[in-house]
C-alpha cells in the first residue's frame, strides 16, 4: 500500500468516525453545537483534515483550525480554499497567545 492510499484510507476511517454514535469524533460536534450563539468564533486546535470546521461552518463566523500535520493540512487548504471565513494555521506550538495576538475566540476544540 502507498504512503497516499494509506492516507486515503485513514481519512475515510475519520469521516466514519463522525458518522459512528459510539465514536468521540461523533460526540464533539454535538458538544460544541451546546455552547454556540451566534456570531460566535471556533478555534479547532489538532484539526486535522477539517472534519469538525467542515460540520461546523454554517454556525460560527469564523473559524480558525491549527495543526501540524502537513499531509492534513494539504486536505484542509483543498477543502476550504475559498471560504473566507475559514483560516489555516500550521503550527505545533503550545503558546496559543503568540500564535493568536489579537485574536478572540468564542468556542475551542482539541
Amino acid at each position: 500500500m502507498t504512503n497516499n492510499s494509506r492516507k486515503r484510507e485513514d481519512y475515510q476511517s475519520l469521516i466514519g468516525q463522525y458518522a459512528d454514535p459510539s465514536s468521540l469524533a461523533y460526540k464533539k460536534p454535538q458538544f460544541v453545537d451546546s455552547h454556540v450563539t451566534v456570531g460566535m468564533n471556533l478555534l479547532d486546535l489538532g484539526t486535522g483534515s477539517g472534519e469538525l470546521i467542515e460540520l461546523e461552518k454554517p454556525k460560527f463566523d469564523v473559524l480558525y483550525g491549527v495543526d501540524s500535520e502537513e499531509e492534513s493540512l494539504r486536505i484542509y487548504r483543498r477543502r476550504f480554499k475559498n471560504d473566507k471565513k475559514i483560516h489555516i494555521v500550521q503550527s505545533s506550538e503550545t503558546d496559543l497567545t503568540s500564535l493568536f495576538q489579537s485574536a478572540r475566540f468564542d468556542c475551542g476544540s482539541l
